[in-house]
């Protein structure tokens, strides 16, 4: 049993280290879709601005759809961010999700064999107990 109890040991820290890197993750990608949420917001703001101007030289409208280009590519190269972090969440998900039915298979197999144990001694003090019959011991 001290080797199982080592091993629950080991599977324990592993279900911790797995957690904080599951929690780092969920961080990366909730800042991301922070900042894509922030850049759509720019973007759209970006947009009405150049709307709400009547009138509007040519020089002024090619920049504007210059600085709007970059500003839709950023937009796009952070949705690929966001969607590059949610699938590392999602396998930092499941690495944890296997740690934890591991940790708790192995302590449900300990609890079991220390069950056995219990039921094991207590029936051979029983058995020793039982009035009437020799001790072939004695």
């Amino acid at each position: 049993m001290d080797k199982l109890e080592k091993v629950l040991k080991w599977r324990v820290q592993l279900e911790k280290s797995s957690a904080q890197a599951l929690a780092v993750c969920r961080e990366q990608r909730e800042q991301a879709e922070a900042q894509q949420a922030e850049l759509g917001r720019l973007e759209a703001e970006y947009r009405q601005q150049h709307v709400e101007r009547t009138q509007s030289s040519s020089a002024a409208c090619q920049q504007f759809l210059r600085f709007y280009h970059q500003l839709s590519q950023a937009v796009q190269a952070q949705q690929g961010v966001v969607q590059r972090l949610e699938t590392q969440e999602s396998v930092q998900v499941q690495k944890y999700v296997v740690c934890h039915q591991d940790r708790r298979a192995l302590e449900k197999l300990l609890e079991q064999r220390e069950a056995a144990h219990k039921t094991d001694v207590a029936r051979k003090e029983r058995k020793l107990q039982r009035p009437g019959q020799t001790n072939p011991m004695v």
